[in-house]
């Protein structure tokens, strides 16, 4: 990774031994984002201007999410595989 780019650890506590030298004290190149993932990358999507997009590709796991939960309760699964995320 080049030295300039920005890295941005989200977790729920910074831990002192996550396998990575970070400098969080510099605020140079990287940053710790405190709370929940979901939270963190909406409150992100939200700064970037890309909260619709975040909402559409939330809106299109669920119908697969529950596709996928249909088929697998369905007697006549068998086990197979098909493009759900196309439909």
């Amino acid at each position: 990774m080049p030295l300039g780019c920005v890295r941005a650890v989200l977790n729920m506590e910074q831990s002192p031994n996550m396998g990575w030298i970070f400098d969080f004290e510099s605020k140079k190149r990287d940053i710790f984002i405190q709370g929940t993932c979901d939270d963190s990358i909406t409150e992100l999507c939200k700064l970037l201007e890309w909260d619709e997009e975040l909402k559409e590709l939330q809106n299109k796991f669920e119908r697969v999410h529950t596709k996928i939960l249909e088929r697998a309760v369905s007697p006549d699964c068998q086990g197979q595989n098909a493009d759900l995320m196309s439909q």
